[in-house]
């Protein structure tokens, strides 16, 4: 326990030089790095940041991460690498305390922390990253290497399952845009609603098979879009995007790579091509018309 409270103080005294820490975040296999100003309470870290940023949407899908801390002007090779997981400040209590900390590291981002519209509208936010393994660096020491494990903000087995479930289902609702379904949702619907007045029936086997392909080929054209507006630089050179312009921005988050949106949207095409087919046949006889 002494070892342990002796690294601890050594850490905290680390962590109290630091004012900024490099940041790796990483969603499907997509790495990304930032500097960061930064701000502790013991060994919680806060940061601000913009909700739109890469690692902003990097942690929202994926919260584990890794950050360097090395203070100026230590001798030789001495530095903190941590392991942790990170996430968006919600208690406005806790948001005013991480305000107060990172003004007092830096005063570059006041403007924008005090900025009502960004605020309001969730353009940036506050974020704590609390380690879970903080290895102590120090080339100069006799032992060069020490770890101190924080079990305590080590999420259990049912949560990390249950997390990475999530996370990824809400990770391919966002690829594929879902809530600009209601666009083909509303002609499947007002076409089976013109059946039923006319004939007084519904093949409901008939409206699911339909309304799956309507939906998987939309899916197709906004993946497929996404992939082209990146190939071309649209999304990339388009600094005022919105959920109604602008895409997803899953490649430019560095959420997805362009190949493998690219495989999404003709997996999406095929369902769809699929569907097609087996509706012809069903309602023809003949695979092909």
């Amino acid at each position: 326990m002494e070892n342990n409270d002796h690294l601890l103080e050594k850490i905290t005294a680390l962590l109290n030089k630091s004012t900024f820490l490099t940041l790796g975040t990483c969603c499907q296999n997509n790495p990304s790095a930032a500097n960061i100003y930064f701000a502790n309470d013991g060994l919680d870290l806060y940061f601000f940041t913009f909700n739109p940023s890469r690692k902003a949407q990097q942690i929202k899908y994926n919260s584990k991460v890794q950050c360097v801390v090395r203070p100026d002007g230590e001798p030789g090779i001495k530095e903190l690498q941590i392991d942790g997981y990170a996430q968006k400040v919600t208690d406005e209590n806790e948001i005013k305390k991480a305000k107060s900390m990172i003004l007092r590291v830096t005063e570059a981002f006041s403007e924008y922390m005090n900025d009502d519209f960004l605020i309001k509208n969730k353009v940036v936010s506050y974020y704590k990253i609390q380690p879970t393994v903080i290895k102590y660096v120090d080339f100069h020491a006799e032992k060069q290497f020490e770890w101190l494990e924080i079990n305590k903000n080590e999420p259990s087995l049912i949560a990390k399952v249950k997390n990475t479930i999530t996370s990824k289902l809400l990770l391919y609702i966002h690829t594929i845009r879902a809530p600009f379904f209601t666009a083909s949702i509303i002609p499947v619907a007002l076409g089976t609603a013109m059946a039923y007045f006319q004939t007084a029936k519904i093949s409901w086997h008939f409206f699911w098979l339909t309304l799956l392909a309507v939906l998987f080929a939309h899916a197709g054209t906004n993946v497929l879009n996404d992939f082209f507006d990146h190939k071309s630089r649209n999304d990339e050179n388009n600094k005022l995007f919105s959920p109604m312009n602008g895409g997803s921005r899953i490649i430019q988050s560095g959420l997805m790579s362009p190949v493998k949106i690219l495989a999404i949207s003709v997996i999406c095409f095929i369902i769809a091509i699929v569907l097609g087919f087996h509706i012809n046949q069903q309602l023809t006889g003949r695979f092909l018309a």
